[in-house]
């Protein structure tokens, strides 16, 4: 076990020097993602929250009074990150 731990932590150290022009590739914004050339990179996410709790007073939006009311909340998140490498 040890040995695992020591060789991972070694392998992130040299990572972690090599520079720009190490052949990882282009750096994309999402951290740690590269993308080469002519390498196509597809990354969907989505995500879904609900609150059944959820307290909100409408005052804050500008409209009703100053009362604190509670209700439903349902929200929903959709990604879709494309990264294509025209050059190296």
């Amino acid at each position: 076990m040890i040995a695992i731990v020591l060789l991972s932590a070694a392998g992130t150290l040299a990572a972690w020097g090599q520079s720009a022009d190490s052949g990882r590739g282009l750096r994309t914004s999402m951290p740690e993602t590269y993308v080469t050339k002519h390498q196509l990179l597809v990354f969907p996410f989505g995500a879904l929250s609900r609150d059944h709790n959820f307290e909100y007073q409408p005052a804050n939006f500008r409209i009703g009074s100053d009362q604190d009311f509670r209700g439903h909340l349902r929200t929903s998140e959709a990604q879709l990150f494309l990264a294509y490498g025209i050059t190296d």
